[in-house]
């Protein structure tokens, strides 16, 4: 049964996107994430950001951060599907301290510009494309969720994007609020999307040797292969949590253009099809 607590404040209304019924925003009544965050170097991940507005979080002088993340909605308003998210955290407008900003940011919220995100589902790749240009394809996407060890894999177009593991730490309740901003570009816009999540249980781990990641020849895994990722940073477990995501309420003109491949399986259905 589901538990609607966390939802009964907000109103949602019903709109028609991409030819599908979808209520705005979009509830996610039951979810798990697992996530891994790597060094990256600075220059790198300036490269792949859209705007100057955009700041990646810093480590070190020259480090800056990418996570990768693997969702699993079992329970959500456009049904169940898995998600592979592939971004930078950063700051708008303003840099954050270095080492303090991401900490910070774990406690109390983030802003994330997401590169990659790879989902099971049409309707979620669709809806993802159209209302906010999430860089969305269609992938096969697996979570073995074992007693020891979290493995995760997704692939598409029969080639191997990559694949996470992550030894899985113990979990305490939290009964948190965590806010985020999720960042996309569409059409040479930066666009900014506001989510808030209930996290009940978390668990966290800052070894290295709790990470394995491996990247596959998948064009996307190529490139995640070419951000010459150094040392894990840490790992994120959440079992247990919620999730609302609104459409988005604010944008700028990109600075830059980032160009894209043409992904297999990346274009959306047409409203007849």
């Amino acid at each position: 049964m589901r538990d609607t607590s966390f939802f009964d404040p907000v109103q949602q209304i019903e709109t028609s996107t991409a030819g599908y019924e979808c209520p705005s925003p979009v509830f996610y009544y039951d979810m798990m994430s697992v996530s891994a965050m790597f060094a990256t170097p600075l220059d790198r991940v300036r490269s792949l950001l859209p705007s100057e507005r955009l700041h990646p979080l810093t480590i070190a002088p020259q480090k800056a951060v990418t996570a990768i993340g693997f969702l699993e909605y079992r329970d959500s308003d456009i049904g169940p599907y898995n998600e592979l998210t592939i971004g930078f955290p950063v700051t708008i407008d303003r840099r954050a301290p270095m080492l303090i900003g991401m900490l910070r940011g774990m406690k109390t919220g983030s802003a994330s510009y997401v590169w990659h995100l790879p989902v099971t589902t049409e309707i979620a790749r669709d809806l993802g494309i159209a209302v906010a240009g999430y860089p969305k394809i269609l992938a096969d996407i697996t979570i073995d969720d074992g007693d020891e060890w979290i493995r995760c894999g997704a692939a598409a177009a029969g080639q191997e994007i990559l694949s996470l593991s992550i030894r899985k730490p113990k979990t305490k309740r939290v009964n948190r609020r965590w806010p985020s901003d999720i960042l996309t570009t569409r059409e040479h816009f930066v666009q900014r999307t506001p989510a808030v999540s209930n996290v009940r249980h978390m668990g966290a781990s800052w070894k290295a040797d709790d990470v394995q990641l491996e990247t596959g020849d998948h064009p996307i895994g190529a490139e995640v292969g070419s951000l010459d990722l150094g040392r894990a940073l840490g790992t994120g477990y959440m079992p247990d949590s919620q999730l609302i995501l609104a459409a988005p309420i604010d944008g700028w003109a990109a600075s830059r253009t980032i160009d894209r491949p043409a992904y297999p399986q990346s274009e959306p259905r047409t409203q007849s099809g």
